[in-house]
C-alpha cells in the first residue's frame, strides 16, 4: 500500500507539471519549450515558459517577451529587453549572451511577455525534436511502470499504464511543440526567463523585488516605462530632456533623464495604491545641490497630502513624514556638488531614518512620528506635488527604484558596487 501510494504521488506530480504545461494553451498563452541551457541555472534546458499576450509597444525594458526570430521567421525567441529605441522597436539580449542581438525586434513581432516556468516538464520536446529516442522511450516506460504501480497488478493495469505513459508524453510533446514551433537556438544562449535578472546594476535592483523601477532610458515620452515587471508606468511631466548620458559606467550606452527647466513635476505615477510605511527610495542623481531646495520623491495621497518627501536643503538630504512635522535631516556634506552622478538611497524603517551616499551611510535617526501609515497614493518624483509646490529639482536622474521594505546596508553596498 505504501509503495502504491508514493507512485500515486509521483503520477500526481508528474501530471501536475504536464497540466501547468498545457493549461496556458487554453487561455490563449504561449507555451514554449526551452531548447537551450543557456540561463541555467535558473532556466534550464527543457523547462517550459509560458508567455501571456501583451501589445509590442506595451513592453518595457527589464521585461522578458517571447517573440518572432528577425531572421529565420519559423523560429520563435524568448529573451529580455535591454531597451526600447525611439522608433519603438526593441533591443534584445538572452542573459546569457556578452552582446545584445543584431537586429531590433518590431513590436508587431512580440508575441508574449514570460510569466511562468514550468521545471522539465519540456524535455520530451526537446528529446523529440533531437531524435533522442532512448530517453524518450525510458521515460514512457518509467511513467508507465509508476502509473501500473499507483493502480495495482493486472494484465489491463499494464496496457492502461503503458497507454498512460505514452499519452502524456504525447500530450506535452504535441500541445508545446505546436505552441513554440521552431523555438530553436540561434546564438550560444536563446533562452531567458522573467524571474532571471539582467546582468549588473538592474540585476541587483531587481533580485531586492523593487515596487517600482524607472530606468529613465526614454528617448521621448510622455510614459516613463516601469521595469520593476508590476507595470506601474508613470508619465512625464513638463519638458524632460531624453537621452541624456547615463550613470553606471559598466553601461556607457545607457541613458538618463533631465529636468534641466523644471517648474513643478519631472514624472508621476497616475493609479493610486498601497503605500509602505516602510520603503526604500534609491536614484543617482547629477545637479547642483547647494543652490537651491528641491524635492526627489514623495508618496500623495488622493486627498493631496504628501507623505514621506524627500528633499535636497543645501547640501542636505532631509525627510518630511507630512506636513503636520518639521523637516527631519538625514545627512549633511554627503553629497559633492558638480558633474559627477551620486548614488543615493533612503532607507526609512518603522522607526528610523538614515542615508547612503556612494555607499556611505549616515547615523540612522529616529523618525519624527514612528509608525506612521500612508494611505493609498502616487508616488510622484523630481519636483514637489501637494503643499509647498515652489520646490522642483532641476537636474539628472537615472535608475530611480522604490522597495517595498527597509534594505540592509549590504544591499544598498552591493547595488553601488554592481554600477
Amino acid at each position: 500500500m505504501a509503495g502504491r501510494a508514493v507512485c500515486r504521488a509521483v503520477l500526481g506530480v508528474v501530471a501536475g507539471l504536464a497540466l501547468w504545461s498545457l493549461v496556458p494553451l487554453a487561455i490563449g498563452w504561449h507555451s514554449t519549450a526551452v531548447v537551450s541551457g543557456s540561463m541555467s541555472p535558473r532556466v534550464e534546458r527543457g523547462d517550459v515558459v509560458a508567455a501571456s499576450p501583451i501589445a509590442g509597444d506595451a513592453v518595457a525594458a527589464g521585461q522578458v517577451v517571447l517573440f518572432t526570430d528577425p531572421g529565420p521567421r519559423d523560429r520563435r525567441l524568448l529573451h529580455r529587453v535591454l531597451s526600447v529605441n525611439s522608433d519603438g522597436t526593441l533591443v534584445t539580449k538572452g542573459d546569457a549572451n556578452h552582446d545584445p542581438d543584431a537586429t531590433p525586434v518590431p513590436p508587431e513581432d512580440v508575441l508574449g511577455l514570460a510569466r511562468l516556468r514550468v521545471p522539465w516538464a519540456g524535455l520530451p520536446v526537446t528529446w523529440l525534436g533531437e531524435g533522442r529516442w532512448l530517453p524518450l522511450s525510458a521515460t514512457a516506460g518509467a511513467l508507465a511502470l509508476i502509473a501500473a504501480g499507483a493502480f495495482g497488478p493486472g494484465p489491463r493495469t499494464r496496457r492502461q499504464a503503458v497507454t498512460a505513459g505514452t499519452a502524456l508524453l504525447a500530450l506535452v510533446a504535441l500541445g508545446v511543440t505546436t505552441s513554440g514551433a521552431g523555438f530553436t537556438a540561434v546564438t550560444a544562449a536563446t533562452a531567458s526567463w522573467r524571474t532571471a535578472p539582467p546582468s549588473g546594476y538592474p540585476a541587483a535592483v531587481l533580485a531586492d523585488d523593487p515596487l517600482y523601477y524607472y530606468r529613465l532610458e526614454e528617448t521621448a515620452g510622455p510614459t516613463a516605462r516601469d521595469a520593476s515587471g508590476n507595470g506601474y508606468d508613470a508619465g512625464f511631466r513638463g519638458s524632460p530632456q531624453y537621452g541624456m548620458a547615463g550613470a553606471l559606467p559598466s553601461t556607457p550606452d545607457a541613458k538618463a533623464t533631465g529636468f534641466p527647466s523644471n517648474t513643478g513635476l519631472g514624472f508621476a505615477t497616475t493609479t493610486t495604491r498601497p503605500a509602505p510605511s516602510q520603503f526604500t527610495w534609491e536614484a543617482f542623481l547629477r545637479a547642483d545641490y547647494t543652490s537651491s531646495e528641491s524635492t526627489l520623491f514623495q508618496f500623495v495621497s488622493d486627498g493631496g497630502a504628501a507623505h514621506y518627501r524627500v528633499m535636497l536643503r543645501g547640501g542636505e538630504i532631509s525627510l518630511l513624514q507630512n506636513a503636520s512635522t518639521d523637516p527631519l535631516t538625514l545627512g549633511s556634506g554627503y553629497l559633492t556638488n558638480g558633474t559627477s552622478w551620486q548614488h543615493v538611497a533612503i532607507v526609512v524603517s518603522q522607526s528610523t531614518a538614515q542615508v547612503f551616499v556612494n555607499g556611505k551611510a549616515s547615523p540612522a535617526t529616529a523618525l519624527r512620528k514612528p509608525g506612521l501609515v500612508v494611505p493609498a497614493s502616487r508616488v510622484s518624483f523630481a519636483g514637489p506635488e501637494g503643499a509647498p509646490a515652489d520646490k522642483p529639482y532641476k537636474g539628472t536622474l537615472d535608475e530611480v527604484a522604490i522597495y517595498p521594505r527597509a534594505l540592509p546596508a549590504d544591499r544598498v553596498q552591493a547595488h553601488y558596487d554592481a554600477r
